[in-house]
């Protein structure tokens, strides 16, 4: 039994057997262990390639984004690993980020509250999800925070907004149109 909250279908065993190939076909093997009782310890796959996709964005920081904001988005970066955050929400960051940046036309440090404010109608424009949005907007302040507020306080730029977004965004996206709904001629053929 694997470690309890992980699926059986993430987890590789680990073991000290040792396996070795019959006259060198791999599909006659036969496991020799060095003691009878075998040490199972399990390892979580990493499906994601979490470490291949930090390393690509990294670069994708330094190919894709001037000095100025080069060095701010990879001070983010540390922060976040120093802190043992999560690869894929850093990744999440960066790609928002350079995302926002090619928008904005402008380094980071010098966009004003207005600014901020024309990307956020461009997030909505963009007809964004309101998970997206809320995304793009808690990066957008954490990014902030860190960087230009020494992580005590939000800048100018970005406390004026909240990361939620308005009922009226959200409610879209949970309603259907009835077209979309299936007949009970429809649900019988299914069956």
């Amino acid at each position: 039994m694997g470690p309890v909250g992980f699926e059986a279908s993430v987890q590789i065993p680990k073991t000290d057997t040792q396996i070795v190939y019959a006259n060198g076909l791999r599909n006659h093997l036969i496991k020799m262990s060095p003691s009878h009782s075998i040490n199972t310890q399990y390892v979580m796959r990493d499906l994601y390639n979490r470490k291949k996709k930090i390393v690509y964005w990294v670069e994708r920081v330094h190919t894709d984004l001037h000095d100025k904001d080069r060095a701010d988005v990879l001070k983010l970066v540390e922060y976040m690993q120093d802190r043992e955050r999560s690869i894929l929400w850093i990744v999440r960051c960066i790609t928002a980020l350079i995302i926002i940046r090619k928008q904005l036309g402008k380094s980071f440090k010098d966009a004003t509250k207005d600014d901020i404010r024309s990307i956020l109608k461009w997030m909505d424009q963009k007809g964004y999800k309101a998970s997206s949005n809320e995304k793009f907007r808690q990066v957008l302040k954490l990014f902030y925070k860190i960087v230009y507020g020494n992580n005590e306080y939000y800048p100018e730029q970005v406390k004026w907004f909240s990361v939620k977004v308005g009922k009226e965004k959200t409610g879209k996206e949970t309603s259907m149109d009835m077209a979309e709904y299936l007949e009970e001629n429809e649900i019988q053929k299914t069956v």
